[in-house]
């Protein structure tokens, strides 16, 4: 019976904090400096607003550490927390979560990780120890049931919870193991929104999907990086799709399929290294939707890139992507680097439907009710957490 009172007291406990740490890169390939990050879940039901600076939330390596920037987190969103923004960015340019910056440095042996609200309550914690792997060799460690595993896909998998349990082996006939994937239910999201309308950026893992597996010959490093929904004029001819290969190698794209809304186009050709590839309405059978439209890539039968927007596409603007993984509006460049000017950005938005203004609004919730909503998470974790002392005294007494 004390056993059993014991157990249920412990999961309460380790379900109070709203935060959940899932995913880290502590020790990477190298030099550290600026190359470390620790992905987040928020496995709560209320939304979680991060604040930065002085009187705001603190990340904690042994030392205390502010955040640079303000985040809101929504229920069951994963956002990594990163050294440095612009080398997390260059080193996984498909990265579609949010991503928040703090100068933190991760101890190489082991150590322990913690958050702190601005009321200074701990959000969650987690500690780790170089036996778990990852130790300089390229590779992240993910958390699952309170266990430290090494994820066997070389780089981590920042921004989701796709991670490998078994390596590619070779059996004892000399054939190829095929490697084995855990997709574990999560959705990353992005949004942005102006005065007059809203997008949203969408990656989404599906548990009933089966496992993707990355092929040794093949690797799918290709992202939309720009599309032209609405142009001025007849759209016949206007508009196009630009595709990205952010990899170090030519890139043979046969396999490679495209969806736009109904219409699957079979890509063919090769890129070259840190190239576009652009596709027109002109050439190639498909339509964009100037109220909404999703794109996705597929690799061997397996979505690797989504993408959309939600709200009327400002007339003559392409949605495009920016280093840090955001979207916006701008000038089209297409099969060129995207260019970002914030007068653009506000005229476009001025070309907004009441509808994509609606979607902005929603967006944009009075944090006066989040606040309200965590104070009460918190104080039924405080209750938890006093329970749980209280019964730890009794039985060493």
């Amino acid at each position: 019976m004390r056993n059993l009172i014991f157990l249920s007291l412990f999961l309460l406990c380790n379900f109070s904090f709203a935060l959940t740490i899932t995913e880290i890169m502590y020790n990477p390939e190298g030099n550290d400096s600026g190359k470390e990050w620790i992905e987040v879940i928020n496995n709560s039901s209320e939304t979680v607003n991060i604040l930065s600076g002085k009187n705001g939330w603190r990340i904690n390596d042994g030392k205390n550490h502010i955040f640079n920037e303000n985040l809101v987190i929504y229920p069951q969103e994963i956002f990594v927390i990163a050294q440095d923004k612009n080398l997390f960015s260059k080193d996984y340019p498909s990265f579609q979560g949010k991503l928040i910056t703090a100068n933190f440095s991760l101890k190489n042996e082991s150590g322990k990780i913690q958050i702190f609200d601005e009321q200074k309550r701990l959000e969650t914690e987690t500690n780790y120890q170089s036996s778990c792997g990852g130790n300089g060799n390229g590779y992240s460690i993910f958390f699952e049931n309170g266990l430290c595993y090494e994820n066997k896909i070389k780089g981590g998998t920042p921004g989701n919870l796709l991670v490998k349990d078994e390596e590619s082996t070779i059996n004892n006939q000399g054939q190829e193991k095929k490697n084995e994937s855990k997709l574990l239910p999560a959705t990353s999201a992005i949004t942005t929104s102006t005065e007059n309308y809203s997008t949203s950026v969408q990656i989404s893992v599906d548990n009933q999907s089966k496992p993707h597996e990355i092929s040794k010959k093949i690797q799918p490093t290709l992202i939309i990086s720009e599309f032209f929904p609405n142009p001025q004029g007849n759209d016949q001819g206007q508009e196009f799709i630009e595709i990205y290969n952010y990899g170090d190698e030519v890139l043979d794209i046969d396999g490679f399929i495209l969806e736009s809304g109904k219409n699957k186009i079979n890509l063919k050709g090769k890129i070259e290294p840190k190239e576009y590839f652009v596709l027109t309405n002109k050439d190639y059978n498909f339509y964009l939707r100037n109220n909404g439209e999703t794109l996705k890539l597929y690799f061997d039968n397996q979505e690797i890139f989504k993408i959309s927007y939600q709200g009327k596409a400002p007339q003559g603007k392409s949605f495009s992507r920016k280093k840090d993984g955001s979207w916006e509006f701008t000038e089209p460049t297409p099969g060129k680097e995207n260019i970002f000017f914030a007068k653009e950005i506000k005229e476009g938005a001025k070309e907004g439907t009441k509808e994509s203004e609606q979607l902005a609004q929603v967006e944009s919730l009075p944090q006066q009710k989040i606040v309200q909503k965590t104070e009460i998470f918190h104080i039924l974790g405080g209750l938890i957490v006093i329970l749980c002392l209280i019964f730890f005294v009794w039985l060493k007494l």
